[in-house]
């Protein structure tokens, strides 16, 4: 499976996808599972649809069949054990491999998990990847708006810069080569005040010069689109009331891992 991104002519994020190839025998045409953010499943459809024309292909949501779970830090064969009639197919995530497992799963067959393995529920599970900036959905992601680098798309693995033509590959592939990046969505803890604080909230430093943006949080964890040069500044979310809560923004440790892995892909290929 891959985590990948559909974009607009413009460069922008439209829909983020982990698709999965269901079926492995080269012999039999191949079937894939998308795996959308459920509150764009309509558009996202009508939008894949546009590029059909006369492709022998077939669509179909499956979201009465099949749901998807996070499972940290099992091994893909204590799942299998675990889940042996209900799992379609299970990954180790390829945003960020120590992220764990996510795996699809029948909705018709119920679902049993030791009480020695750790689960979550859908905020833990929000809280967990917003601590080490893991973007997902139109809430991270709004389409038409988040630009694919500055979401970090290189770092999760969801670009490849050396692959033909797509849709808004020119500013993505300029922005990448030139090596400027001003902004990126960073990893962001509040503290204080979480009920004056709201998505889209502007963020500034001490003396109220802008430094990014508010993009979502859950329980004070959340992600910010952020100038990389104040990122070591004290910075403040500033409500709709002109109220200022202090936050704190940081670099994830395994960013410095995915630069230099991007940047030996660049020079294998070069």
């Amino acid at each position: 499976a891959i985590y990948s991104l559909l974009l607009n002519i413009q460069g922008r994020v439209l829909y983020d996808v982990f698709i999965h190839l269901l079926q492995f025998d080269k012999s039999v045409v191949p079937e894939y599972l998308i795996d959308v953010d459920s509150n764009v499943c309509l558009d996202f459809m009508k939008h894949v649809k546009r590029y059909k024309l006369r492709k022998k292909v077939d669509l179909s949501t499956t979201d009465d069949e099949f749901s998807v779970i996070h499972l940290p830090g099992l091994k893909r064969s204590a799942i299998i054990n675990t889940l042996p009639n209900s799992i379609v197919n299970c990954i180790s995530d390829p945003r960020l491999l120590s992220f764990g497992r996510r795996a699809i799963i029948r909705k018709d067959v119920p679902v049993f998990i030791d009480n020695s393995y750790e689960t979550f529920n859908h905020s833990c599970y929000d809280v967990q990847r917003y601590e080490l900036g893991l973007a997902e959905g139109v809430l991270d992601l709004p389409p038409g708006q988040a630009l694919p680098l500055e979401s970090n798309a290189d770092y999760m693995n969801a670009i490849c810069f050396h692959k033909g033509c797509y849709l808004g590959q020119e500013l993505t592939a300029r922005t990448y080569h030139t090596g400027v990046i001003r902004k990126r969505l960073i990893p962001t803890r509040i503290t204080t005040n979480l009920e004056l604080v709201s998505p889209g909230d502007s963020i500034v430093d001490e003396s109220g010069k802008a430094a990014g943006t508010l993009r979502n949080h859950v329980e004070g964890y959340g992600l910010a689109l952020i100038r990389l040069a104040m990122v070591d500044s004290p910075l403040y979310v500033v409500s709709a009331n002109e109220q200022r809560t202090e936050c704190n923004v940081y670099i994830p440790d395994w960013w410095k891992e995915s630069r230099i892995a991007v940047n030996s892909s660049d020079l294998e290929s070069s």
